[in-house]
């Protein structure tokens, strides 16, 4: 049966897949889920984004043409002219036009984002439910506390012994953090998934830290 691999970058745009349903990652490789996981929220989020920088485009057109219609009328009445909006006065009849013209255009650009959008968001759902599936339940429930306090990446490496999310000395083995996962424990002072590297499980060693959480 054809695996499939699947390759997202934090700061790109690009899915390269091969023919199955299989998860990206072998589900036996926790951290490697994670990590996973961790770019395809990454580009949910941009995703998101880029519809909303699309959608405050149209929206600062908007303002224009309203200022400039406030400032005719404001021009007509003190020149005791009828007030028209459909019909500016010369100087700015240009501009006006020019206005209209890239509204139309930024309300297209933006309705075609959002289509967009929504395809990209459809696909990076499906891999992420793929992926969550595929991990453990307790750290499920602990990667997604994390991702809704923001508290991100959810994943980080214990290095020389200190959490890589909020710096603070943490202690693993019989006297020290549990696993929640193989060569996954918790931080606990921010509550971050730590994972455990060859050189961190021989380092991390000493009196269990007594950090209270930081929320950093």
């Amino acid at each position: 049966m054809a695996r499939r691999r699947v390759l997202v970058s934090p700061s790109g745009q690009t899915i390269s897949e091969t023919d199955t349903a299989e998860c990206p990652v072998p589900a036996s490789d926790v951290s490697a889920v994670l990590r996973c996981l961790g770019a395809i929220d990454h580009e949910l989020h941009a995703s998101h984004d880029r519809d909303r920088q699309a959608e405050s485009v149209v929206v600062a057109v908007c303002r224009q043409l309203d200022e400039l219609s406030l400032a005719l009328e404001a021009g007509k009445a003190k020149r005791g002219q009828r007030v028209s909006q459909d019909q500016p006065c010369e100087g700015d009849r240009t501009r006006y036009r020019e206005l209209l013209d890239e509204l139309d255009r930024k309300t297209d650009l933006a309705r075609a984002r959002r289509g967009v959008g929504q395809r990209e968001r459809r696909t990076f759902e499906s891999l992420r439910g793929r992926a969550l599936s595929s991990l453990p339940p307790a750290v499920v429930s602990a990667y997604e506390v994390l991702v809704e306090a923001g508290r991100l990446p959810a994943l980080v490496e214990l290095s020389n012994g200190r959490c890589g999310g909020c710096g603070e000395h943490v202690v693993c083995g019989a006297n020290g953090q549990a696993p929640v996962a193989k060569d996954i424990i918790r931080c606990p002072s921010c509550g971050r998934l730590l994972a455990l590297t060859g050189r961190s499980r021989s380092t991390a060693s000493g009196p269990r830290a007594m950090a209270s959480p930081s929320g950093r």
